[in-house]
């Protein structure tokens, strides 16, 4: 999990979950995949972090799949790619987790 600031980050149960990497020192290049999981004020939020921007922007630009849901739309706006989006763009509400996992053994969405 990457989030914006160090000491992670409470899930919609308040529950707290440890990160692993800080948005501004862990770059979308070390993953195979990116998942854009928040709610839409956490969108709105990250959306004015220009390390959060870079961070789509570069993960798309590098052809990685990237899972999101309908509440992350204030971020993928902000990064300029909601007119970019490409069947490597997978909505986590229409597909099921199996077949969001199985699509990441492809490592990249090479059409892009």
């Amino acid at each position: 999990m990457i989030v914006p600031q160090v000491g992670g980050a409470k899930n919609s149960d308040g529950d707290h979950i440890t990160a692993d990497q800080v948005i501004n020192g862990g770059p979308s290049v070390l993953y195979d995949a990116v998942m854009l999981l928040t709610t839409a004020e956490g969108a709105k939020q990250l959306a004015e972090i220009p390390k959060a921007k870079d961070f789509i922007s570069d993960a798309h630009a590098h052809m990685k799949y990237i899972g999101f849901t309908d509440e992350a739309t204030a971020l993928i706006e902000a990064a300029g790619l909601k007119e970019q989006s490409d069947d490597g763009w997978l909505n986590l509400a229409k597909i099921p987790s199996a077949e969001f996992i199985t699509t990441l053994g492809n490592l990249r969405y090479w059409k892009r």
